[in-house]
């Protein structure tokens, strides 16, 4: 459990302030047991959200906090990036591990703001974690996660959602390209979760493809995400558009890496022009884009082209490999 900063005195309430301070005056008829006790059950019920605001689950994957504390957490960092005792040509290699073993924890955390998963799915059946057993799948897990997000999602109705209020999420997901079929469009309804602003994924062979599971587009303009910032994500034109119609006002896109893909045989000339039409649906809200490394064809080449933004009014700061041709930045 990492360390949390001392309570400041204004934000005690003065009740139990004078409770403090009548306890330890002998002089004063109220300085009973009685009052003692109220105090320190006082205090205790004031300390403990703030001690279990932040969960930290390491590379041991060792749980040390009783259960009835984890409806506490707000903010939940599973990171399971251990270190192996292999070494490859003289540097050791980092090997990732499974986070959706700890999908049981979220169940039991409903004022959960912050979640970070950073590992990988494709793991070994001596990996560490809350749902320990011979018959562990790590895929069935994920697909237990995507399902759990489903039901806090709106593609879930209102009577039958899991109440949340997950702003941030952050997946971090190393498949090794192991497997072709998972795409991140198994998450998709993550877009739809009403309370959450910002979403980052990044992870070698996470892959969007229009063989994917499709977007749900029932609720376009419905999403409240500030936030997307993706890399190596792999997405195809097509996909990016259906996902830039969800956010009602997004305010910042970074794509990454090898983000934007051409399918397989598509040498589209225009492909940069409609990477142009697919941000400008957000054009009136944008005001941060990244784009450091371009499109890329199949063969892993980076198309040319240019980009004119002079649409995107809100825009404040571009960081883009395509020049901008109305020189705005």
């Amino acid at each position: 459990m990492p360390q949390v900063s001392n309570i400041a005195l204004d934000r005690i309430p003065v009740d139990i302030v004078r409770l403090v301070v009548n306890s330890f005056d002998t002089s004063i008829d109220k300085a009973t047991l009685q009052n003692l006790r109220l105090t320190c059950q006082l205090l205790n019920d004031l300390a403990t959200p703030q001690l279990f605001h932040t969960l930290t689950i390491g590379e041991l994957g060792k749980l040390h906090t009783h259960p009835r504390y984890l409806h506490h957490v707000r903010w939940l960092f599973v990171d399971r990036w251990t270190w192996n005792l292999s070494v490859i040509m003289g540097r050791p290699l980092t090997r990732p591990n499974c986070p959706f073993r700890f999908l049981d924890l979220l169940t039991q955390m409903p004022r959960l703001e912050r979640l970070l998963l950073r590992g990988t799915y494709n793991c070994g059946g001596d990996d560490i974690g809350v749902s320990d057993g011979e018959d562990f799948n790590q895929e069935q897990k994920a697909l237990e996660m995507a399902d759990l997000f489903m039901q806090m999602s709106c593609l879930t109705p209102t009577r039958q959602r899991v109440e949340t209020n997950l702003q941030f999420l952050y997946l971090d997901l190393d498949i090794m390209r192991k497997y072709r079929d998972w795409h991140l469009a198994t998450f998709a309804s993550v877009f739809c979760i009403p309370s959450l602003r910002v979403l980052i994924a990044r992870g070698q062979g996470l892959t969007i493809s229009s063989d994917g599971p499709p977007l749900p587009m029932d609720h376009i303009g419905m999403s409240g995400l500030r936030e997307l910032k993706l890399t190596n994500a792999r997405i195809e034109i097509p996909f990016l558009e259906s996902l830039l119609m969800l956010p009602a006002a997004l305010v910042e896109l970074s794509l990454r890496g090898q983000t934007i893909v051409l399918p397989d045989g598509d040498e589209d000339i225009d492909a940069v022009r409609k990477f142009q039409r697919a941000a400008e649906r957000q054009s009136v809200s944008l005001r941060v884009l990244e784009l450091n490394e371009g499109l890329y064809t199949a063969d892993e080449s980076v198309l040319g082209g240019v980009l004119d933004l002079s649409r995107f009014e809100a825009l404040r700061r571009y960081e883009g490999y395509y020049e901008d041709v109305s020189k705005r930045f």
